[in-house]
């Protein structure tokens, strides 16, 4: 398996997957060689406890490791791959490698080959970010925050509507805000805009999906520039839609072909509205062109196909479809973030990039913030925080107890502590009689 090579605008390349993020024109598909310069392709049989495995011969999603890229520890994790797994790669220099087929000391990076060390990120391969601030300290600021940004963000899409492009001023300037926060520690945002869903009026799903670009993009390790027009992106995407009738965009029932074609022109229109705005500049406006290209040309408006579409484009429509899936009630109930990433992994490589859809997911995490779970205790909780070296132990508002009666006060736990607790199930939300207004820390 190979990565992929993303365009991110005229300049920016990204490529995911076990290989090279590089923010400069000398980006190099690794298409053109089978692995990276520190990489070394070996049978399963061969892993021994120490080597750092950077990729598998299959999706990372299918597997019980919660991070793409690890070092072997255990034994354990030793027989797991060698079961799950024929052929992994391994990265030479974050681990150890197999005697006699490697040579640390002769090793020279070829010619031609972009050196890693030089402003060059791994994906998959990359120590998780840690939060600057705890939840509790970053909360207050975060709420703030997306406050102030409800307000401008209604604001501009009333202004966009009637013309006014400078309406978009005030966005930006929040956005910057919203970035530090995120940088700080992106769950305070997450919490906050899945616990108060209902406060944030008609535009809680663009400051939802912005939240949820520059989480993906902190996790990427894109610089400071690229974030700001991802903000930018992330919440201004969906602005032509303001100028589509409420009859079309509230109708219950599904669309006629000649609705679902007005529908459709709100890429068009947000670009005509967005076109020549200061500070709106071609990424923002391919974020806003390509969020609803679909990785198999099944999408619009341009039908794109594959690495047609730029990464971010890909990373905004996936944030997109993922929120809207979340407030959307499917079979007669309300899925939650964890079936909502299932079904994105059964999309992979079909509607969504597969190694984005892998990011993606390690970005919001396994289970995302705010999704209810019962714990092996019989205990209920609802995800509060994540931790970023061991998705499948996050840390947890406990709400009920083994009986199921209301606990008082609510107790936090952080089931990296806890050997023998687990999560067992994922829950409906709204279920258990638990009201999301109750549960701010």
């Amino acid at each position: 398996m190979t990565g992929s090579l993303f365009p991110l605008g005229n300049s920016t390349h990204v490529t995911v997957q076990g290989s090279i993020l590089n923010h400069n024109l000398c980006a190099m598909p690794l298409t053109k060689f089978k692995c990276l310069p520190t990489e070394l392709e070996i049978e399963s049989g061969q892993l021994a406890v120490g080597m750092y495995v950077c990729e598998l011969d299959r999706p990372w999603l299918d597997t019980p490791f919660d991070f793409q890229g690890f070092r072997i520890t255990q034994p354990g994790e030793l027989d797991m791959l060698r079961r799950l797994c024929q052929r992994v790669r391994i990265d030479v220099v974050l681990g150890d490698h197999p005697s006699g087929l490697f040579d640390l000391e002769t090793f020279r990076v070829p010619e031609g080959v972009p050196d890693p060390s030089n402003n060059v990120f791994r994906i998959g391969t990359r120590e998780p970010l840690a939060n600057v601030n705890p939840l509790d300290e970053e909360l207050p600021k975060a709420q703030e925050i997306q406050l102030t940004l409800a307000t401008a963000l209604e604001d501009a899409m009333e202004g966009l509507r009637a013309g006014r492009i400078h309406s978009i001023q005030n966005i930006k300037t929040v956005s910057t805000s919203l970035i530090d926060s995120i940088e700080r520690n992106p769950d305070a945002l997450s919490w906050l805009t899945t616990m108060r869903s209902k406060d944030a009026g008609m535009y809680r799903h663009a400051m939802a999906v912005g939240i949820l670009v520059l989480t993906v993009g902190r996790h990427l390790g894109l610089p400071r520039a690229t974030l700001e027009s991802m903000a930018l992106g992330g919440l201004l995407f969906d602005v032509g839609k303001t100028r589509v009738s409420d009859t079309v965009l509230m109708k219950p029932d599904r669309l006629t072909e000649r609705e679902y074609e007005r529908f459709q022109r709100h890429v068009e229109h947000g670009l005509e509205m967005l076109s020549g705005g200061h500070g709106i500049n071609d990424t923002v406006l391919s974020m806003v062109r390509t969020h609803h290209e679909r990785h198999d040309g099944s999408g619009y408006p341009a039908g794109l196909v594959g690495d047609c579409i730029p990464a971010l484009g890909k990373i905004v429509g996936i944030a997109d479809a993922y929120e809207t899936m979340l407030n959307s009630a499917t079979a007669g109930r309300q899925l939650s973030p964890h079936d909502v990433l299932r079904y994105f992994n059964t999309r992979r490589g079909k509607l969504f990039d597969g190694a984005l859809v892998e990011e993606f997911v390690q970005a919001v995490g396994i289970y995302p913030t705010g999704t209810l779970v019962r714990l092996n205790d019989r205990r209920v909780g609802v995800i509060y925080e994540q931790n970023r070296l061991r998705r499948l132990q996050p840390r947890v508002l406990l709400v009920l107890d083994d009986a199921g009666q209301r606990l008082k006060p609510f107790e936090r736990i952080d089931l990296l502590m806890q050997d023998s607790l687990q999560i067992v199930e994922c829950l409906e939300p709204g279920s258990c009689g638990i009201d999301p207004e109750e549960l701010f820390l």
